[in-house]
């Protein structure tokens, strides 16, 4: 299989999360719901606390100790706590969860309405990726790898799962105004289109530049089984992300 061919399949292998804003993890563990601009934080910081739907979640764990539930809606986030509750989730579902094993280098990319945003700013297109063939070169140097595994995924904002939830007050902030239109970040063929056509370039340059290590793409639609993959052997990924600041707790 020639190496367009595979990088086709391997993006093809990504998930598509259509809207992620009641499990927005960055805003939700790092905002300050006075001064965010998310309208939806406190409601959300109040689901993942009190909703059974979230309580066997990644989040819904970390809300329901003891001592983060009584500074709820304070900003900010333990990673003490936090870690933690990935380990109990992990615990809990060891059964079905995947993870990567020792000899696997795996690598973050975030895609979705990300790489909207970051392309619609002109004076950021040229470095839109971070320089993950350096950061594998220093990896591989020092440790023996089989595998190189890309976890990411499709994730834009929308208004499904917070419908109920619209009222005047939410729409007449900047935060929901954003995110309406033919041209914003929301899931529509032309930002999957931008982000297909910027993310094949970097998956035909890994998979040419290591040809002698197997190359696949981990992609849920469950984020929480994708931040289990990035925490168990910790993650390669660009420092501007808030993943690669929260959750990789096992090396850089």
């Amino acid at each position: 299989m020639g190496i367009m061919k595979r990088a086709e399949t391997l993006f093809n292998k990504i998930k598509i999360t259509e809207d992620m804003l009641d499990y927005n993890v960055a805003n939700i563990l790092c905002g300050d719901y006075k001064k965010t601009k998310d309208p939806y934080l406190k409601l959300n910081r109040e689901r993942l606390a009190y909703d059974d739907n979230y309580k066997n979640t990644i989040l819904g764990i970390y809300f329901r100790n003891n001592y983060i539930i009584n500074k709820l809606y304070e900003p900010g986030y333990s990673g003490p706590i936090l870690k933690l509750s990935i380990d109990k989730y992990i615990k809990n579902n060891n059964k079905t969860l995947t993870l990567p094993s020792d000899d696997e280098l795996v690598l973050y990319f975030r895609l979705g309405d990300h790489i909207v945003n970051w392309f619609s700013q002109t004076n950021l297109k040229d470095n839109l990726f971070f320089d993950y063939d350096k950061k594998i070169n220093e990896k591989i140097r020092n440790k023996d790898y089989k595998k190189i595994t890309i976890v990411t995924n499709l994730a834009f904002c929308g208004n499904i799962k917070n419908k109920d939830f619209i009222n005047d007050d939410i729409k007449n902030t900047e935060f929901y105004k954003t995110f309406q239109g033919k041209d914003s970040y929301t899931i529509n063929e032309k930002n999957l289109k931008l982000n297909k056509d910027l993310f094949i370039p970097v998956l035909e340059k890994i998979i040419n530049t290591y040809m002698n290590y197997e190359i696949d793409i981990f992609s849920s639609c469950n984020p929480d089984h994708d931040i289990c993959y990035l925490y168990k052997n910790g993650f390669l990924g660009d420092h501007r992300n808030s993943w690669y600041g929260i959750f990789n707790f096992n090396g850089k």
